[in-house]
């Protein structure tokens, strides 16, 4: 009986260390499989701070590309209103070369006129004193007819006249005067010719007339002077 109490028992502590032992080697992979648990655990933590990392990156990034294809299409307008500014600023240049182009052509026409205007002038100013001192011409000859006729008598009456006339007539003759100065300022040698023609011719108009009017009045005060001859006779 003893024998077998013993076989029994020794048989129980083997059974109990075969279950302690396989308990023990459960134990050890229940520890393993919460360890590599726990390891997967931090690593899901990981990979999920990772991806949300990333995730905040690539919304960045998304929102950094959309600003900058806004500043591109920004600059591309920019670009755009520069070339349009340029090509306008080339054709208002264009037009403005046009412009003196025109202007420089114009003054050249103008210049050219003006020039044909001054020799035409001229030319009309000279054929003009020609006119005025054939006109003298003619007063001269006029005079030295009537001279002729008239004698030495009606010679001192023109005269006199002359004389007379010259300091009765001071405005008219300050007038003419300062008409042939302003001329002379004004136009030059041409204008201080014609304003002595014009003195001279005027001169000359005022002695004939006057000579005319002691011809007509020494007729009306002697009708008939080659009766008055015969009747003294």
């Amino acid at each position: 009986m003893m024998v077998t109490s013993e076989k029994g028992v020794d048989a129980s502590a083997g059974y109990t260390k075969s279950r302690l032992a396989q308990l023990e080697s459960m134990l050890q992979e229940l520890r393993k499989c919460e360890e590599h648990k726990r390891q997967q655990n931090v690593e899901s933590a990981s990979v999920a701070a990772k991806q949300k990392l990333l995730d905040d990156q690539l919304l960045q990034t998304q929102d950094e590309l959309a600003a900058a294809q806004a500043s591109k299409a920004e600059l591309c307008a920019e670009i755009g209103a520069l070339k349009q500014s340029k090509e306008h600023q080339a054709k208002q240049i264009d037009k403005y070369k046009l412009d003196l182009q025109a202007a420089r052509e114009s003054q050249a026409a103008m210049t050219k006129k003006m020039g044909e205007l001054e020799t035409s002038t001229w030319t009309i100013k000279q054929q003009y004193i020609r006119s005025l001192a054939s006109r003298i011409k003619t007063s001269a000859l006029v005079l030295q007819q009537l001279n002729g006729t008239n004698g030495v008598e009606l010679r001192a009456r023109i005269a006199g006249t002359c004389s007379e006339w010259e300091p009765t007539k001071p405005n008219k003759r300050k007038r003419v005067m300062e008409d042939n100065v302003e001329q002379q300022e004004c136009v030059g040698d041409d204008k201080i010719l014609a304003g002595c023609v014009v003195f001279f011719a005027r001169s000359s108009h005022l002695v004939i007339s006057r000579s005319k009017q002691e011809l007509l009045r020494k007729k009306r005060l002697n009708p008939n002077p080659k009766n008055n001859s015969q009747k003294m006779s």
